[in-house]
């Protein structure tokens, strides 16, 4: 990190390169700091040392494109299904963080499994990018059905594109893009501030204004999406999906190539 504002953030570059904070804790990169405004924040999204703690939600859901999609499905498995073999299309997790966390969440649930990866490809789902990837495919109609964050399908159905989203009834991943301090920042108080002010309501309200759901209960999120408190998220254990990321991705790039 080259800034006070990189350092108490823990910047999206730094994000990118490591799928969860526990890889950057491992490493000792993070000042232990638990904000009073943590207090109300659901406990799963809160690191219990104190190293960080989530500052939105973002679900992953299903995505369609309404011209070719009349009725709304409402599984995760619809991606596996014979009346949509071919037409449907996720982020890879070679490429999205989300996609990567997506993948060490699935496969540790017993519904799903690497089964449901298998699957998949027998069902001849596509493997983009990114999600942007994924919304242009199916806005555009070259696919039906797609994995995505559901601020970015929000925004599009908002923005007029014709896709429509859900959040399936088996629950769904959720990254919270953490913010934590780096061990030796030069103006901790500073930080420490910065923290404060993100986990505050004042600062929870900002994120909702720039379209994401808030952490914190009790503030409403942005038109489509579902608050923190109707979610049911997917969970595993973060240190052991640090741990194993890369065994992951090398066999899922081995699964779809």
């Amino acid at each position: 990190p080259r800034s006070t504002q990189s350092r108490s953030s823990a910047a999206s570059d730094v994000y990118k390169r490591q799928v969860t904070f526990e890889a950057l804790r491992a490493e000792g990169w993070l000042e232990p700091y638990r904000s009073p405004n943590v207090e109300g924040i659901p406990k799963e999204f809160v690191d219990p040392d104190g190293t960080y703690v989530g500052t939105k939600v973002m679900a992953s859901i299903i995505v369609v494109n309404t011209k070719e999609v009349t009725n709304l499905p409402d599984s995760w498995h619809v991606f596996t299904a014979p009346e949509t073999r071919g037409k449907a299309i996720m982020p890879s997790p070679l490429y999205s963080g989300a996609a990567a966390y997506n993948l060490g969440v699935f496969v540790r649930q017993p519904e799903f499994g690497w089964k449901f990866y298998e699957d998949m490809k027998a069902n001849g789902v596509v493997v983009g990018k990114g999600n942007g990837g994924v919304l242009t495919a199916v806005a555009g109609g070259e696919k039906a059905y797609g994995m995505l964050v559901d601020f970015m399908a929000a925004r599009a159905k908002k923005d007029g594109s014709p896709v429509d989203f859900v959040y399936p009834k088996e629950g769904v991943p959720v990254i919270t893009e953490p913010i934590a301090i780096v061990k030796g920042t030069k103006n901790p108080k500073a930080a420490q501030a910065f923290v404060d002010f993100v986990l505050s309501e004042e600062g929870q309200k900002l994120a909702a204004e720039l379209g994401y759901t808030p952490i914190r209960p009790g503030i409403t999120p942005p038109e489509g999406l579902r608050p923190v408190d109707s979610l049911k998220v997917l969970t595993a254990d973060p240190k052991e999906m640090a741990k194993s990321r890369e065994q992951e991705k090398e066999k899922f790039a081995n699964l779809f190539r």
